[in-house]
């Protein structure tokens, strides 16, 4: 099927079912996300429940597999003797930033869609646990197949005994595409109604490769439209655009050589990038604002009436910063990480990697921090300018001659609390004369008429809204169920 070239220096020919399988695939995933979160809410019914249904039957089928038990043994019995290997941790913590989608964006913005109100807490917890337990159970249903598929290589192999998966590395392979597109079709092929059970698993890749895929694509969508870079475009064109133009630079990995570009890009895109990423969103939570994880708990504990524990706090602040960190410095310990020095030409080898992949690869990994701190100096740029341009504004009024309010105008007290949403204006608004004050305490629409009683009540919020409403809404988005 891929037609595999000596190397990736030999990209050959493009293969027309590839070609044809990569279109629609693609065609799905636009009509998948086209309508946004309406119509790709729908889509994973299917593509969630179905992998669970599927892996189901392939765990009962799996157990029952001659030397089924071998595989279980190399999946259950940890080798000890790589626990020191740098490379183990990094693909470990890939994995898991993989699966479960930190780092990547995806999860936040799923979570943009929902109500405010939800307990996205629990949300969190139960995604986490759910993941681990479906990648355990998993386990149990891939490595008893690999026993197997040992035990049946050991009677036209003499170097396989049977008795150590591991042996089968050497010769097919046993992670990523290897594991997925040769180790595991040639298991099934071996079984009695091998129609029906490679059916089952190629849907199952299929809907796990598309969920993946329109979560992807939903997030750069999401992230595109909101900026507003794209104002005239709806969501349809915008959909078809993104979608032809990674259809466009995709289809690379279905030629002769594709396979060499997927797996550099699978090894060296996220190296580092996810756990910089994750440490970021640590450093900004923690350390880079007194207030910001006070705020951060007073709106979880109004949102979902749960309460940041300090054993959060402890490992937000102190314990995921560290581990990430030591991955960061772990990452650029091993700076071949396809072994291209060592690669030699298909068949012969597992396929020749030029001396120049090493460069481009890194070039993947480190371009998006590159790219990211522009846009995060370009995006601080542009917010000092606007607050600026607020606080002109604000002092502009402020030297404008007002009329005195009107006799009898109750004026609530601001609170600190108000006061503490918009540090950018304290000083202004502190300033601000009190006819000023007592023009933005009311806005259209309210009743100003008559005095109001004292009251012993604590201080509220209203009048900063009215000052946001005088100022254009520019605070709205903080109740934007979107934000």
């Amino acid at each position: 099927v891929l037609r595999q070239s000596s190397g990736m220096d030999n990209i050959g020919g493009m293969s027309i079912g590839l070609l044809v399988s990569f279109t629609i695939c693609w065609i799905f995933i636009y009509l998948t996300i086209f309508k946004g979160v309406a119509s790709s809410g729908k889509v994973v019914y299917v593509t969630v429940i179905l992998p669970y249904v599927v892996l189901v039957a392939f765990l009962i089928r799996s157990l029952t597999l001659p030397n089924a038990g071998v595989g279980l043994k190399f999946f259950l019995v940890p080798d000890f003797s790589k626990i020191l290997q740098p490379m183990v941790w990094i693909r470990a913590a890939n994995q898991i930033f993989y699966s479960i989608g930190v780092g990547f964006g995806v999860t936040i913005t799923m979570a943009s869609y929902g109500d405010r109100k939800d307990n996205f807490v629990g949300n969190a917890v139960k995604v986490a646990c759910i993941n681990s337990g479906t990648s355990f159970l998993a386990g149990f249903v891939v490595f008893p197949i690999l026993g197997y598929l040992a035990h049946e290589m050991s009677i036209v192999n003499p170097c396989i005994t049977g008795e150590d998966v591991g042996q089968l590395k050497s010769i097919l392979g046993l992670s990523g595409s290897s594991l997925a597109f040769i180790a595991f079709p040639i298991a099934v092929s071996r079984m009695p109604w091998p129609f029906f059970w490679s059916l089952l698993f190629f849907l199952m890749l299929v809907s796990l490769g598309i969920d993946s895929q329109f979560a992807a694509m939903e997030n750069v969508l999401t992230v595109i439209y909101d900026s507003g870079v794209v104002k005239k475009l709806s969501k349809p064109k915008l959909a078809a655009i993104v979608c032809s133009v990674n259809w466009l630079l995709g289809l690379i990995f279905i030629t002769s050589g594709g396979i060499y570009w997927f797996n550099l890009f699978d090894y060296y895109s996220c190296v580092i990038v996810l756990f910089v990423a994750a440490l970021l969103e640590c450093v900004g939570l923690m350390w880079a604002k007194k207030e910001a994880f006070e705020g951060f708990k007073i709106e979880v504990l109004e949102a979902t009436g749960v309460s940041i524990g300090v054993i959060l706090m402890i490992m937000w602040k102190f314990v995921n910063p560290l581990i990430l960190l030591v991955l960061c410095v772990m990452s650029f310990m091993t700076f071949d990480l396809m072994d291209a020095k060592s690669s030699k030409p298909y068949p012969e080898g597992r396929g020749y990697l030029p001396q120049w992949s090493i460069f481009l690869g890194w070039m993947l990994a480190l371009g998006p921090l590159v790219a990211g701190a522009v846009a995060g100096f370009w995006c601080r740029s542009n917010d000092d300018e606007a607050s600026m341009r607020l606080k002109g504004s604000v002092s502009a009024a402020c030297a404008h001659e007002l009329p005195t309010a009107a006799p009898g105008l109750w004026l609530p007290p601001m609170s600190a609390g108000a006061i503490a949403v918009a540090p950018e204006v304290i000083g202004t608004v502190a300033s601000t004369p009190p006819q000023l004050v007592a023009s933005m305490a009311t806005a259209p629409g309210d009743d100003a008429t008559g005095p109001k009683p004292a009251s012993n009540e604590p201080a509220s919020n209203e009048p900063l809204r009215h000052v946001m409403h005088r100022c254009g809404n520019i605070f709205s988005c903080f109740h934007h169920p979107r934000h």
